[in-house]
């Protein structure tokens, strides 16, 4: 069993020397951290030159365990090994630990790195990555895992709490101004505090810095987030790649000696992401959650080329998944795939609505909820069901037309975002059944809508927010009481059936339409029935093929080949003679 944790960026607002003074007064022990009864200094280097600073310590961690499997173990508390190493002249501080307790039946590693923002000499940035590894453990492995799991959870939101109380509490004791280490104070120890002042750089504690204005500045690319695919790294990504490259791949090695691998600390990583980055633009996430999507981004960086899934859409198949990280790699693989194949990148682009679809179907965005998600609505009464779907070519017509209303609702849901300063990450549709009645039951629809269900949770996952219906005939409250308890709770609390003075509850009353009670004019098709003379067919319209393409030419060719069969490719060769 192996479990791995990886952490995004984390961005303390103090410069990198506030911060290792800060930290340092962690040790030997921490009342803010229970576990942590404590700590012994087992060896130490100093550089002469003051630059370099290496110390050793042997933690003890009082462990939560139940007290059957203490007596089991027959340990009050368990030991690990740190070791820190501090370059004041690159301004880095890197940090290995292991387990000593039960190292025989189970691997316990992490690294974190504190180092300046790239892009902001005052603040300091901060990586940490985990791995755990259960051999054997008296055969109580799942319960170690889920324990040390738990265990490690609970205090990963302590770290950066615990760092900004001391940074405080140097600030309460006049404490602000650490100078930079340099060569000068290296060569004479005997300057004056004048001198020293004169000849060596001083960071200075700012608390007027204009957070929106260095937040702007890190995020040069936010126009890159307004796309569901980027050709380029999220905001502020590709200035923290040049952070810590193989560390977190190469915590799962087998380590004969408790060192620093320096060759590892000279490649270059993946560009991260920090932690306000994912408040702001993907929202609130718990350092599980956090660590799988940090986990997802990476791999999907390092095994796929050209536009890649944005961290809100990675999320999505996160959350359909609960996270399983496997899951969800698969997920987006295939949905990068089926992209390729049908052309979706061009889609708002190349798009065009259908002449029937403008004429006689009644749906149109609208304004937002309350939540900020932007609003579909439809009148499914007003559709003629029987005489639009005649009056088109094929089911593929209404499926592509479907996929382009959601590519652009995840479009809205992009702008919201940055119009609302907070994650808009789905849709929300209100359905009014005014009007609806038996002809409205068509056999080919309920074909389409499976089809369109199945393409859009395999591609769209966790899209839809809420569902209102409203103005509802009688049958449908009963219907949906029967189909509810086949549904899983998460998604059936999206679906809500309302009066139409009920939607004010969800929705400000400038953003319902007007024939619903609310004050928005509903600028859609008035729908109704379509005339017998644009009918294409009188047939069912044809089935939608699985294996064709969507939009445009197909790149991919489907064949199916034996064990010791062929198959043939005609390609032309051009020879150019020079």
């Amino acid at each position: 069993m192996v479990q791995k944790y990886q952490s995004p960026v984390r961005v303390y607002r103090y410069p990198f020397e506030l911060v290792m003074a800060a930290y340092e007064k962690r040790f030997p022990t921490c009342p803010m951290i229970p576990v942590f009864l404590g700590s012994d200094i087992t060896s130490e280097f100093h550089s002469e030159d003051g630059a370099v600073e290496i110390i050793e310590r042997r933690c003890r961690l009082n462990v939560d365990a139940p007290y059957l499997l203490k007596k089991i173990v027959n340990v009050d508390y368990v030991v690990f090994l740190q070791k820190n190493h501090l370059d004041r002249r690159q301004r880095t501080l890197r940090i290995d630990a292991c387990n000593e307790s039960f190292s025989s039946r189970l691997t316990i590693k992490e690294f974190c790195h504190y180092y300046v923002h790239p892009e902001n000499a005052l603040w300091t940035c901060f990586e940490q990555s985990a791995f755990l590894e259960i051999k054997s453990f008296f055969g109580f492995e799942a319960s170690v895992e889920k324990l040390a799991m738990k265990q490690y959870s609970a205090n990963l939101a302590k770290g950066k709490e615990i760092i900004e109380h001391y940074v405080n509490e140097l600030i309460s004791q006049g404490i602000t101004n650490i100078p930079i280490w340099s060569e000068s104070s290296s060569l004479s120890t005997t300057t004056t505090t004048t001198t020293t002042n004169q000849n060596q750089e001083l960071i200075t504690l700012s608390t007027n810095d204009d957070p929106s204005l260095l937040a702007a500045r890190r995020r040069l690319s936010s126009q890159d987030a307004s796309n569901i695919f980027t050709s380029s790294s999220p905001p502020k990504a590709a200035a923290l790649a040049a952070t810590t490259a193989a560390h977190f791949s190469a915590l799962s090695d087998e380590v004969e000696t408790f060192q620093i691998d320096e060759s590892s600390q000279e490649k270059q990583s993946v560009g991260n992401i920090d932690d306000e980055y994912i408040r702001r633009y993907v929202g609130q996430l718990d350092p599980f959650e956090e660590s799988c999507l940090v986990q997802l981004r990476k791999w999907i960086a390092e095994t796929h080329k050209g536009k890649l899934p944005n961290d809100s859409h990675l999320l999505r198949f996160l959350r359909a998944r609960r996270f399983d990280i496997e899951k969800a790699k698969e997920n987006v693989c295939h949905s990068l795939t089926w992209r390729k194949k049908n052309c979706i990148d061009r889609l708002l682009m190349d798009y065009e609505v259908p002449e029937m679809i403008q004429r006689f179907f009644p749906g149109a965005w609208g304004g937002n909820d309350r939540d900020g998600r932007p609003i579909y609505i439809l009148r499914i009464g007003d559709i003629d069901v029987r005489g639009i779907m005649k009056a088109v070519h094929g089911e593929d017509v209404w499926i592509r037309h479907i996929l382009y209303l959601v590519e652009e609702g995840l479009n809205k849901c992009e702008e919201n975002t940055k119009l609302f300063g907070k994650p808009i990450s789905s849709v929300c549709v209100i359905l009014d059944f005014e009007n609806f009645s038996v002809k409205h039951l068509y056999r080919p629809v309920f074909r389409v809508i499976s089809q369109i269900s199945d393409t859009v949770e395999a591609n769209y996952p966790e899209t839809l927010g809420r569902m209102f219906l409203t103005r509802c005939p009688r049958v449908i409250p009963v219907l949906w009481t029967i189909i509810n308890t086949f549904v899983e709770e998460r998604t059936r609390e999206k679906f809500a059936i309302l009066k139409t003075d009920e939607l004010v509850e969800y929705i400000d009353e400038i953003n319902i339409p007007d024939f619903l009670g609310g004050q928005m004019s509903f600028q859609a098709p008035s729908g109704g029935i379509v005339p017998r003379s644009l009918y294409l067919h009188e047939d069912e319209p044809d089935k939608f093929d699985a294996e064709s393409s969507l939009f445009g030419d197909n790149a991919y060719t489907v064949v199916s080949i034996k064990e010791g069969g062929a198959h043939e490719v005609c390609f032309f060769v051009i020879l150019i003679n020079r």
